[in-house]
């Protein structure tokens, strides 16, 4: 009775080394989720100053442009402009427009 006694303490040893080593998992799962809350909420706090910061340039950029006497207006037409130009020099558009071009030679030599 003695080898049945030493084996179930061999099984009473095993399942303590699990549960100890799953409590260890459990306690360092723990720790690594505090540690992402904490850097989580470092980062909200990060963002929410970015926030204020960003607003108080764009409450001084909108100033300055009262004082410059630029319009909302303006910077619409300034801004459409800007993108028609864009659009305008990009390959695409070029390769289209001469395509086009090309249509209409066609077309108009055709007619006559």
């Amino acid at each position: 009775m003695s080898n049945i006694q030493n084996g179930d303490e061999g099984i009473d040893m095993g399942n303590n080394a699990i549960l100890q080593q799953t409590n260890e998992d459990q306690l360092e799962k723990e720790k690594l989720m505090t540690e992402y809350r904490e850097e989580l909420a470092k980062i909200q706090e990060d963002i929410a100053t970015l926030r204020l910061v960003l607003n108080d340039k764009i409450k001084r950029e909108n100033e300055l442009k009262t004082l410059l006497g630029i319009s909302f207006v303006d910077e619409i037409k300034n801004d459409l402009n800007e993108g028609l130009s864009s659009i305008k020099s990009s390959a695409a558009y070029q390769k289209t427009a001469q395509t086009l071009s090309d249509f209409t030679t066609n077309l108009v030599s055709n007619e006559t």
